[in-house]
């Protein structure tokens, strides 16, 4: 049986290998391979440190903050909310975004022009500071390691399981973490649908193993691939 970090890792090579080829920096491929492997562990350790622990025993109130739900189906709305936040770009992972990527704040000059200010947004989900983040995590969940990455993806399971208890459905919290004020957004039906897309993909082991091998074929020897089929 395939684990959900393989079938994690498949998805990530598939959407970042995509992205580098139709922008004509295919030859970043490879170079990319272990940030894969960082966003895939990071979304699958995210979804661990939220599941609910002996849901029986848990309080009404303590189920709030837990996810009780198909860890299956946590991890592939996470997946997605960061594919279409960012793409898993490079630079917006490192926290280097441009400008005009991670919700710009500009202040506006007495000569009419615009000076940036700061960014809003941090790592590949495009969080934003609030009552979910400390200070301490807003700071060390920016980078491309392991440790910067699962504190990040470890958050945006958190506030999807918030957002899906006051909303009551999957639906909602899609629409609430993409909006911060709303259970009903227009374009949340969409992302889920994709996030369901991308599960039922990753049900296909062919599917799974067909990216997985060319991950692995970015490693000469085959000591060095980072996966195995489990």
């Amino acid at each position: 049986m395939i684990g959900l970090k393989t079938k994690l890792l498949a998805a990530t090579f598939k959407l970042i290998s995509y992205n580098l080829t139709v922008t004509g920096k295919e030859e970043e491929i490879c170079q990319n391979a272990p940030r894969m492997e960082v966003i895939a562990e990071a979304l699958d350790a995210g979804v661990e440190n939220n599941l609910c622990q002996n849901p029986e025993t848990l309080t009404k109130e303590q189920m709030k903050s837990c996810w009780s739900g198909n860890p299956e189906r946590l991890a592939w709305i996470m997946f997605t909310m960061g594919e279409l936040e960012s793409g898993y770009k490079y630079n917006i992972h490192a926290g280097q975004c441009s400008k005009h990527e991670c919700d710009p704040v500009f202040r506006l000059l007495s000569n009419g022009e615009k000076k940036f200010v700061y960014h809003k947004a941090r790592t590949s989900w495009q969080l934003h500071k609030t009552n979910f983040i400390t200070d301490q995590q807003w700071e060390d969940m920016v980078g491309t390691s392991l440790e910067a990455t699962t504190i990040a993806a470890t958050i945006v399971g958190k506030e999807l399981t918030s957002f899906r208890y006051t909303c009551g459905s999957d639906r909602g919290a899609i629409s609430m973490y993409a909006t911060g004020r709303m259970c009903n957004w227009v374009n949340a039906k969409s992302r889920l649908q994709k996030a369901k897309k991308h599960m039922q993909d990753a049900k296909n082991e062919e599917w799974v193993y067909k990216y997985i091998e060319k991950y692995n074929s970015c490693f000469e020897q085959e000591s060095d691939y980072r996966v195995a089929y489990n």
